[in-house]
């Protein structure tokens, strides 16, 4: 069950994202259109964070013998965090040439959404 639901997830913004942004950039023009999606995007991530926080508990006080993130950041080797640094680039990067091809389609190609 997890692993289904964890798939849904991941997958179901790849497919929906781009066809929502061409139907706001359609019916609201390219500015309006990238705005509102980008608004769209922030309410639904923080929807989604609120969410998480809600069903992960309430937060338990960290034992004396638990590191925190900053301090694990501190102890770790540079080359590792310069790894996780550039993880979480290339993560937050990979779907912008989706977003991309949606806007040549519509303004290069006249596809419409």
């Amino acid at each position: 069950m997890g692993i289904g639901v964890q798939s849904l997830v991941r997958r179901m913004p790849a497919i929906i994202g781009p066809i929502a942004g061409g139907v706001l950039i359609d019916r609201l023009g390219m500015i309006e259109g990238v705005r509102s999606g980008l608004l769209v995007s922030i309410l639904f991530g923080g929807l989604a964070m609120g969410f998480q926080r809600r069903i992960s508990g309430s937060r338990k006080a960290l034992a004396e013998d638990q590191v925190g993130f900053r301090a694990a950041l501190k102890r770790s080797d540079p080359r590792l965090i310069r790894l996780l640094w550039s993880d979480i680039l290339i993560r937050f990067c990979e779907r912008i040439p989706f977003a991309w091809a949606v806007i040549y389609a519509i303004n290069d190609l006249g596809v419409s959404a």
